[in-house]
């Protein structure tokens, strides 16, 4: 075996290792869905999840017809173009 850590130690670093991975309390991660045809994520998960869902052919008015393969991606904070 390695070195072992007293309880407190122990989560002392899960918070630690915690806080430099995992989004704050609060943030929404930001999730590209291509081939979403309803945006599952968008509409059903809203609270957990920043939502961009693509699709060739949606079926709800939240997903940008878009075709994945063609996609010509920005840099940030760039304005969105549509053919």
């Amino acid at each position: 075996g390695g070195p072992t850590l007293e309880a407190e130690s122990w989560a002392d670093f899960v918070q630690q290792v915690a806080a430099e991975v995992l989004h704050p309390l609060g943030t929404r991660l930001q999730l590209l869905d291509v081939g979403s045809c309803s945006n599952y994520f968008g509409l059903v998960h809203n609270d957990r999840f920043e939502v961009l869902a693509l699709d060739l052919a949606p079926a709800h008015e939240s997903v940008e017809a878009c075709d994945f393969l063609e996609l010509e991606v920005g840099c940030p904070g760039t304005a969105v173009r549509r053919s």
